[in-house]
């Protein structure tokens, strides 16, 4: 047996089901964060996780979306590679017209925009020449789906075992530039003591993918904050329900699951007209 198959073999062997559904027996390898979101597809290694064949291909569509907007808001320049972001875009303009990015956007529009992002970021010397484009509100719905599945990846990285349905989680995102992420940033660094570096064999990718975690037992807390290049930040929780009035918000994790997988199992491009 080859060396890819023997490892797939074993990283499908390691959970009696899909680290996503915490259902179906596992088929299959995902990646994730998926290579899409990296330069060169060339991610790091050991981010694979058991995964049946529906879940693995269900959200296809959804990090298409989150890869394209990670390679066009990467504040490291020197990484965009004009061939590589041009077929990111092509491909959501064929996929989802409705993601394309607004590109008439007024100086006033401008001007609120840089409220909400860091001032460290602006580059003109008007508010009519910063080169700023809209993102369409499903975006944000893609990063949402996005952020809740790194914490399943991350958990059962963590851990070794699917996160349970009767458990509770929360997660969320920020654009890099959010004016407030320096202070999120700092808040979540102290409170969150491990770090782990991702890596590749005999290829330098850099800092591209890189979180912070925190757990304990008994009851279970696991917390991440997690960052893909120089786009955006994602951060969130798993942890048993033990009835905790300040978990009272949060989702259960069966619900989640339930309500992704009819969301996406039928169609997986339904997901851009949902509304909360």
């Amino acid at each position: 047996m080859s060396e890819s198959k023997t490892k797939k073999q074993k990283i499908v062997s390691s959970s009696l089901s899909c680290y996503f559904c915490g259902i179906a027996a596992p088929t299959t390898v995902d990646h994730f964060p998926p290579r899409i979101c990296f330069v060169s597809r060339l991610g790091p290694e050991e981010f694979e996780f058991p995964s049946c064949y529906q879940c693995n291909g269900m959200m296809r569509y959804v990090e298409q979306a989150v890869g394209c907007y990670v390679h066009l808001t990467d504040q490291r320049e020197e990484r965009l590679i004009e061939s590589e972001t041009l077929k990111h875009y092509v491909g959501i303009k064929n996929n989802f017209p409705e993601l394309m990015p607004i590109l008439d956007v007024s100086a006033n529009e401008k001007r609120r925009a840089l409220k909400f992002h860091h001032k460290r970021f602006r580059v003109a010397t008007t508010f009519a020449e910063e080169p700023i484009v809209q993102f369409p509100a499903q975006v944000g719905r893609a990063f949402d789906l996005f952020s809740a599945k790194m914490m399943l990846a991350l958990y059962f990285k963590t851990f070794q075992e699917c996160a349970k349905d009767q458990q509770v989680i929360w997660a969320d995102w920020r654009p890099y530039t959010h004016s407030k992420a320096p202070e999120l940033v700092d808040l979540m660094t102290r409170q969150l003591p491990s770090l782990t570096l991702s890596s590749r064999r005999n290829v330098n990718i850099g800092d591209q993918f890189a979180y912070r975690w925190g757990s304990s037992r008994d009851p279970i807390r696991f917390g991440i904050l997690a960052q893909i290049r120089e786009s955006a930040y994602f951060f969130g929780m798993i942890a048993d329900d033990t009835g905790d009035p300040r978990l009272s918000s949060w989702k259960k994790v069966g619900k989640f699951r339930a309500e992704s997988t009819q969301l996406l199992s039928n169609d997986p491009k339904r997901w851009v007209f949902q509304t909360e």
